[in-house]
């Protein structure tokens, strides 16, 4: 039987709509099923959170009970409470509440004075055991129930020791910015004047350039030759023609021989025009003040020397030069052993005669190093360097009396007698140059020191 051609289309439209629609049942029993098995894990988690909340609490109970016994003050309560955490509380899901009540105790607990002690104890010996695998990676400690109590004595020495260490390079580098912050306002306000007073094309912020520096202390200079001229005459011009800028730039380098050819000119006028009972300018003053501070700094670093005190290198650099300048407090004296203070007092004293009144500027670190390298004996110099480095200190410190103006002999200085230990040693340090014939000088005896007249013993004839 045929079908018409109306009737296949009126059929296969039917049997199209019915397709999808068999599509979307599949799909909908398949999201029913999927929303009833997500309903039933939640149920499941629930159930689970539920439980293990219940054990929390039960283990807050635990720990709470237990906490109540221990005995806040006692010695063992921090380790007890640790444990008490560690066996009830770590790991645990808690209701809300039993996490307030947790964390109120704890947070009870942490301010607790002996507690924070127990704490801080068990960090520094976690610190001091590192610091000790990291020095002696042969011998680490690894167990610390089973260390033996020498070795972990020693550990916390060590520990202590770096502590110390890192405390006073703290505080040097504390005194060191301060120190740093003051001599560069002093700096400034030094350069705001020079420019101010010569009308230099530099500008105040080029303070810090080099060329800036050694034009102001090159100024500086000249004003302490000018007032110098000025005072002896046309006879001072050819002394001033003399004057020789240094290869680097940064000063004169003849300025000190120049002045004091220039005092000799002026003390030779005061005698011929008989102004002797004048009163001495402020060039010699100062001049005066600078050698007579330096003749006793002098005598103090050979009383050193006798008693065997000979600074190393690093411990001018880093202590004395670094930190001994023009300050009002100098770290140096709390760190220096005793046997070096006076020594220290003496040299820093010396330099600072010799560089304020060669430059008249701020006195640049670089400077104060190479003065101490120059002037100042150091542990390894060989007799020889110790014994020019003496004759260099004692010819500027002439100079600088001749530019005052004023003899040694009216001075007002009373010389301390130099300090032996035996006959023998003073006659060592006779031949060295460091007393003469006639001086008085002090032997000690067991009774203590003895004061005699030296005299030097009779050379044996072969």
């Amino acid at each position: 039987m045929s079908m018409s051609g109306k009737t296949f289309l009126a059929a296969f439209q039917v049997g199209s709509r019915l397709v999808p629609d068999e599509i979307d049942r599949r799909i909908s029993r398949k999201k029913i099923n999927l929303e009833k098995d997500l309903l039933r894990i939640k149920k499941e988690v629930e159930g689970k959170k539920k439980e293990r909340e219940k054990i929390g609490a039960e283990s807050f109970n635990t720990f709470e009970t237990g906490f109540n016994a221990l005995n806040l003050n006692s010695t063992d309560f921090p380790s007890q409470y640790k444990n008490l955490v560690s066996s009830n509380v770590t790991g645990m899901i808690m209701s809300p509440v039993s996490k307030a009540k947790f964390e109120e105790i704890d947070k009870m607990v942490k301010e607790n004075a002996i507690y924070k002690s127990f704490v801080d104890a068990e960090n520094e010996t976690a610190e001091a055991i590192q610091n000790w695998n990291k020095r002696n990676p042969l011998k680490r400690i690894t167990d610390l129930n089973n260390t033996l109590p020498d070795i972990l004595a020693a550990a916390n020495d060590a520990y202590k020791e770096e502590k110390k260490e890192e405390e006073k390079e703290a505080l040097r580098s504390k005194l060191k910015t301060e120190g740093a912050v003051k001599t560069e306002l002093e700096d400034q306000a030094a350069f705001n004047l020079f420019v101010k007073e010569t009308g230099s094309d530099f500008k105040p912020e080029d303070f810090n350039k080099p060329e800036a520096q050694n034009a102001m202390r090159i100024h500086n200079q000249i004003k302490e030759v000018e007032k110098l001229v000025a005072e002896s005459g046309t006879a001072g011009i050819p002394i001033l023609r003399k004057l020789a800028i240094k290869k680097d730039g940064t000063g004169y380098s003849n300025l000190v021989n120049v002045k004091a050819a220039l005092q000799d000119v002026i003390n030779q006028n005061k005698k011929s025009e008989k102004r002797s009972g004048k009163s001495l300018s402020q060039e010699e003053g100062n001049a005066l003040s600078y050698s007579e501070r330096m003749r006793f700094d002098n005598l103090i670093m050979d009383q050193a020397d006798i008693n065997g005190v000979n600074p190393s290198k690093e411990l001018i650099d880093g202590f004395i030069a670094d930190y001994g300048k023009d300050k009002a407090f100098s770290i140096s004296n709390a760190l220096l052993d005793e046997g070096f203070q006076s020594f220290k007092v003496a040299a820093d004293n010396f330099i600072r005669a010799v560089l304020r009144k060669e430059s008249g500027a701020a006195i640049a670190e670089t400077e104060y190093i190479g003065a101490f390298k120059d002037y100042i004996p150091l542990l390894g110099d060989s007799p020889k360097v110790v014994q020019q480095k003496r004759t260099l200190r004692q010819g500027i410190t002439n100079t600088m009396r001749r530019i005052s103006g004023i003899p040694w002999d009216d001075s007002e200085f009373v010389n301390a007698p130099l300090q032996f230990k035996s006959e023998e040693q003073a006659e060592r340090y006779y031949n060295l140059g460091y007393i003469n014939p006639g001086d008085t000088i002090e032997i000690e005896k067991p009774n203590g020191f003895e004061s005699f007249v030296y005299k030097p013993k009779p050379k044996k004839t072969p």
